[in-house]
This record gives C-alpha cells, structure tokens and sequence, in this order.
C-alpha cells in the first residue's frame, strides 16, 4: 500500500480480509488530500497464491480542517462614502468558499424597515439594503453579521470570525 497527497499523517492501518479490508488513515493533519493506491508490483495475493492482477488506487480524498474567515466589506455600490441611493451594496468576502449565506446572516443599522438582499457563490458575496426609510435616509447606515448566522464551508465548518482581519 502506498500513499500520496499533500497532508500529513501518523500511520495507515489495514482491517478485515480475506476479501474485503479496511484502510484507515490516523492522525490526519493540516489540509490538502491523499490517495491510496495498491501496486501489482505489491506482496497482495489471492486465496490461490494468484498476484494482483492490476493497480488499484483510491480517488483522492480532499481533507479540510480549516474554518472559513472574513477577509473583506467593502462598499460595493455605490463606492462613495456620502450618498443618496434608495440601496447600498456590501460586497463580502470570505478565506474560501461557503455555503448557507443568506439575508438571515446580516443585520442593518440605520434605516428602519429596509430589506436585506444577498445574492453570490463561492467565496463572493453582495449584500444589498433597500426598502423601509432608505429614500429619506440621513444617517450612518451599517451592515454587520446576525447573531444566528449560520455560515460554514463545504466541509461543515461554521464561519471562524465576522470581523475582517481577526
């Protein structure tokens, strides 16, 4: 058995047998993938003393044990400090890719009664204010993470932080 990737392990375990096994990798550390690969050139043989007829490996297994984070807000559009728009726009982004984000995540200071809208993929997201008082606004408007937000990576990990750079 031989194994390649890109993550650090401890050791590789074999189960079972004599005709199914079980491969275990412990110790699993940092993030990246690895791939399990069986040579014809190995010692496996069947009941009959038979070698392995051909090469078996693994399709790689992606390891991820890094929570996503907040790399950015920014104002979106419009860009200005000062304006009059009926919406603003905060463009989000995150250390990777995440899922679940949606208007629920974000609360808004400032107006009364405006709406919430997100829209994005991946790592990228805009969240827009608009509706309620914004047309008559005259005031600081700010866009923060909800306290129930709910935001992971593919992996399951809940957002780390909601404060850019911390």
């Amino acid at each position: 058995l031989t194994e390649s990737g890109t993550v650090g392990h401890s050791g590789v375990t074999i189960s079972g047998g004599p005709k199914d096994y079980g491969v275990s990798v412990m110790g699993v550390g940092g993030d990246g993938s690895i791939t399990l690969a069986v040579k014809t050139s190995s010692d496996v043989r069947d009941l009959a003393d038979n070698p392995l007829a051909s090469s078996v490996t693994s399709a790689p297994v992606t390891i991820d044990n890094t929570a996503p984070t907040v790399i950015s807000i920014s104002r979106h559009t419009p860009t200005d400090e000062y304006t009059n728009a009926d919406t603003v726009s905060f463009q989000v982004v995150f250390s990777k890719s995440v899922v679940n984000v949606s208007s629920a995540d974000f609360s808004v200071s400032g107006p009364t009664g405006a709406a919430i809208g997100v829209s994005g993929s991946g790592d990228t997201y805009v969240a827009s204010i608009s509706g309620g008082d914004m047309a008559n606004l005259n005031a600081v408007l700010d866009i923060d993470f909800s306290g129930a937000q709910d935001i992971e990576d593919r992996a399951g990990h809940a957002l780390a932080n909601t404060t850019p750079g911390s």
